[in-house]
């Protein structure tokens, strides 16, 4: 559980139409956080209004990884509603606050 005094960083990825490249983005991704070692963060997919296979593959992403985080939007609003539709839901988390601290494997 995020501390008072800790830091939590947000990595927001909007989405529209990217069932091709999801599974590497979030692989990357989430080996980069691991380098940030006591650093919690999440990482929160904006679903754009994708027609493709997007949502189906943000919602096993979601269940598989606890750092995961999605929104899905009615429809294609563009990238930077996308960006700044996690500010406008609140307090920054969406469900339980992450427990997300990895570290990077030796």
């Amino acid at each position: 559980m995020l501390q008072q005094s800790q830091q939590l960083l947000s990595i927001v990825i909007p989405c529209f139409n990217e069932e091709a490249v999801l599974h590497e983005t979030h692989s990357r991704m989430t080996r980069m956080a691991a380098r940030l070692n006591e650093l919690e963060y999440e990482i929160i997919y904006v679903d754009d209004g994708s027609q493709d296979g997007t949502a189906a593959i943000l919602e096993q992403l979601q269940q598989s990884d606890p750092c995961v985080r999605v929104i899905r939007l009615s429809r294609n609003f563009g990238h930077q509603v996308a960006v700044t539709a996690q500010a406008q839901r609140g307090d920054g988390y969406h469900g339980s606050p992450p427990a997300c601290r990895r570290r990077v494997p030796s």
